[in-house]
């Protein structure tokens, strides 16, 4: 019985820590920069999305598929809780930026979006 505990408790330890762990190499902070196939991409930023069901899957190649269509320079990032989707926006300014999450607000397929931000306690 003790032993089951230990082991439950060293479980949920690992999942934790797992969820923690800092982004991997291959995903940018909003302020750094990234180059795109076409030109050097100035800003990045990271965004939450959350997709109505039965639309648009949070895999790589969904969200290639809604790059093309929307013509917004998104890349997949991961899947989050909550059938959420971590995805990559990149542009060459601020008002690119601007006007691309304009454009994915009015795309039918997104139910919300936010920008992805550290969270510090209070």
């Amino acid at each position: 019985m003790k032993t089951r505990r230990h082991a439950a408790t060293l479980a949920a330890m690992m999942m934790v820590v797992g969820c923690q762990a800092p982004p991997s190499s291959s995903t940018n902070s909003p302020s750094q920069p990234t180059s795109m196939l076409r030109g050097e991409v100035r800003l990045t930023q990271q965004i939450i999305v959350k997709f109505k069901p039965h639309t648009i899957a949070c895999d790589a190649t969904q969200i290639t598929h809604l790059s093309a269509v929307t013509r917004v320079p998104l890349q997949y990032v991961r899947p989050l809780s909550g059938d959420a989707c971590l995805i990559q926006q990149r542009a060459d300014d601020a008002a690119g930026l601007s006007l691309g999450q304009d454009t994915l607000k009015r795309h039918p397929a997104i139910e919300w979006f936010e920008e992805d931000r550290m969270l510090e306690a209070s």
